[in-house]
């Protein structure tokens, strides 16, 4: 936006803040920024979270078995939960801590 019309606006629709300093508003951007990075964040943890779904889906499916039969692969479809959302730093031969 135009400088003219930034303080334009600023006086019409935020009058109290007119006032304020520089690094006020330079505060607000930096907050508006971590806001932003957060919700990129929480957006990648439910992608991942349903790449994991999907996996304990397709462990189930493999088996060529009606859907409830998940008890039986609790164990190995965990182990893909975590593996995928972990990013891979469980290991493949680590054995993961579950609580239930």
């Amino acid at each position: 936006m135009k400088p003219s019309k930034l303080l334009r606006h600023l006086n019409a629709k935020h009058p109290g803040e007119k006032n304020k300093s520089l690094e006020y508003f330079e505060r607000k951007k930096r907050e508006h920024e971590g806001q932003k990075k957060f919700m990129r964040a929480t957006t990648s943890i439910k992608e991942n979270a349903l790449r994991a779904s999907y996996l304990v889906a397709s462990c189930i499916a493999k088996t060529k078995k009606p859907f409830t039969v998940g008890e039986e692969l609790t164990l190995p479809a965990t182990k893909d939960i975590f593996r995928e959302l972990l990013g891979g730093r469980c290991g493949k031969d680590s054995t993961c801590a579950f609580v239930g």
